[in-house]
């Protein structure tokens, strides 16, 4: 049996709930005939009016925006990547494992492993 390490499972957790989770909620919201969940009412008053084909190029574009902000802030805290302001390393840990170093790769990989891609 193949037990994972903290940074799979943490990057396991972050793309089930933010690229799948999360992608199938703005589905659903959009689609909703409710106007109850106010932040959607004006997007949900334009995706009403976009075809089948539009709609899922819609959502594609939400993944994207999606991944690339996690993969930008994994790198961050991997120390690939760099921001104005942030002079110090970041340090992450699941449970007494430091787990930064490689997260924004395992992330990056993440689709081809799931065969998204």
């Amino acid at each position: 049996m193949n037990v994972m390490k903290g940074d799979e499972i943490f990057i396991d957790a972050i793309f089930n709930d933010l690229m799948i989770e999360t992608i199938q909620q703005y589905k659903d919201n959009l689609s909703l005939d409710d106007s109850s969940i106010s932040g959607f009412i004006k997007m949900r008053s334009i995706y009403s009016k976009l075809s089948e084909n539009e709609k899922i190029i819609l959502l594609d574009y939400f993944r994207v925006i999606t991944f690339n902000s996690v993969s930008t802030i994994l790198g961050l805290v991997d120390g690939t990547s760099f921001m104005q302001g942030i002079d110090e390393d970041l340090k992450l840990f699941y449970g007494d494992e430091e787990i930064q170093g490689d997260l924004q790769d395992l992330f990056i990989g993440k689709p081809q492993d799931e065969g998204l891609v």
